[in-house]
């Protein structure tokens, strides 16, 4: 994992939570790289655009605004959030949501290791999630486009709705495309076939005022 740090600490101390980060980036067997230690501040969201990441651990001294904190979550990276048990019912909203978890503000190295790899877990699982709910999402754009087409062949041809798929089907088959695609060329062939209110009562206008001057000529 890409890790960026945001810990707020003394020039002349290394913070609890930067070596052990340190001490995992050395570890080839992890896998992970620290990229950036960084405190809280105006540059914070342009470093973090500026760099491929995967997570973020947090110190809950150097938590950024709310505003700031919102626009992290956009980023869909996995958070640590280094607090104790006593503070951390302040982050359940943002954990119901998000690939969020816990770490107290001095972990050992076995439990920062982990850690990342539950977050790592969680952010596997979302990519799934998003990847069902896109899947879901297409199947019923998908859905609706062979609706309308089948209610075009409905109409025009006085056929059943099962009668109209098996039609589609069929040039599905011939065309060796998809059922949707021979949908949608027929939505779009049917707008070019039916003008628009607009613009056919201003061809008629258009007509019907050469027709008079001709009367007139």
């Amino acid at each position: 994992m890409r890790i960026w740090l945001i810990e707020n600490r003394s020039e002349a101390e290394v913070g609890a939570l930067e070596a052990p980060l340190r001490q995992l980036a050395n570890d080839p067997g992890e896998g992970h790289v620290l990229v950036g230690v960084h405190r809280s501040g105006p540059s914070l969201m342009r470093d973090l655009r500026a760099q491929p990441l995967n997570a973020l651990v947090i110190a809950e001294a150097a938590l950024p605004s709310e505003p700031v904190l919102s626009e992290i979550m956009e980023l869909s990276l996995g958070i640590l959030v280094a607090t104790n048990a006593e503070r951390c019912e302040r982050f359940q909203a943002l954990a119901h949501l998000h690939p969020l978890w816990f770490i107290p503000p001095r972990p050992t190295l076995e439990t920062l290791r982990l850690a990342l790899r539950g977050l790592a877990s969680c952010l596997k699982r979302q990519e799934q999630w998003k990847s069902q709910i896109a899947g879901l999402k297409q199947r019923l754009d998908d859905r609706i486009v062979i609706e309308r087409a089948k209610g075009i062949l409905v109409r025009r041809l006085a056929i059943s709705e099962d009668e109209a798929y098996k039609r589609l089907r069929i040039s599905s088959r011939r065309q060796r495309r998809q059922i949707r695609d021979i949908a949608q060329s027929l939505l779009d062939t049917q707008s070019l076939l039916t003008p628009e209110r607009n613009g056919c009562s201003g061809a008629m206008s258009a007509e019907n005022g050469i027709e008079l001057e001709n009367g007139h000529g």
